[in-house]
């Protein structure tokens, strides 16, 4: 927990800030990026990818309606959403070959992980932290929650996270076409991911990309 104490005491710094609803218009959230660059090198993405994250979420929520305080939690959690990987065996984290099932089962932990670390800092981003591994049909994790259960964040960034997994190299698989990441979305729509959320993202966002 110690490598942690950077992160929990730059959050609470920012949670006593008055004008914290205008988190992403600050100049100097350093301590929130290099928190983030952290994460992605245990996770083994690239550094930046948090960032990406991050403004791809954003961005959606924005064509989602949210409003400015919820898109603001959802940039954070954006950030700090696998914060609970830090807890996991990297040598699980990094494995090329299929996971055992004890070994998937540390796996799930690390939103429920994640959860306890952010909330008593933030409990709303701890909520979305907690769910962005939740499936549409049910069929994920940690809770099993179904449709609208799932809160609207939390369905915004697993899109979003799924999207920049299938486009980077991951330890078992190579990445996939811009294409092909379409196509698997487009698949998945109303089971692993909100139909509606999946529409947005592609038509909205993905389609305007460089």
């Amino acid at each position: 927990m110690e490598i942690l104490e950077p992160l929990l005491l730059f959050s609470d710094s920012i949670l006593r800030d008055a004008n914290f609803v205008s988190l992403r218009k600050k100049q100097d959230i350093t301590g929130l990026k290099n928190v983030s660059y952290l994460i992605d090198i245990v996770d083994g993405y690239p550094e930046g990818n948090s960032e990406l994250v991050a403004d791809y979420a954003v961005r959606l929520a924005q064509k989602m309606g949210l409003d400015e305080e919820s898109i603001n939690t959802l940039y954070f959690a954006s950030f700090t959403r696998d914060i609970g990987k830090l807890l996991i065996d990297e040598k699980i984290l990094r494995k090329s070959s299929k996971l055992t099932d004890t070994e998937y089962d540390q796996i799930k932990l690390h939103p429920v992980y994640g959860e306890k670390i952010v909330e008593t800092i933030y409990p709303d981003a701890a909520k979305i932290i907690r769910h962005h591994h939740e499936r549409y049909d049910g069929s994920g994790y940690p809770d099993g929650f179904k449709g609208n259960k799932i809160p609207l964040e939390s369905r915004i960034l697993f899109a979003v996270l799924s999207y920049f997994a299938m486009k980077n190299d991951r330890p078992y698989r190579k990445a996939l076409t811009k294409k092909e990441c379409i196509r698997e979305l487009y698949k998945g729509r109303g089971k692993e991911w909100d139909t509606k959320v999946v529409d947005v993202f592609l038509n909205e966002i993905v389609r305007d990309e460089d």
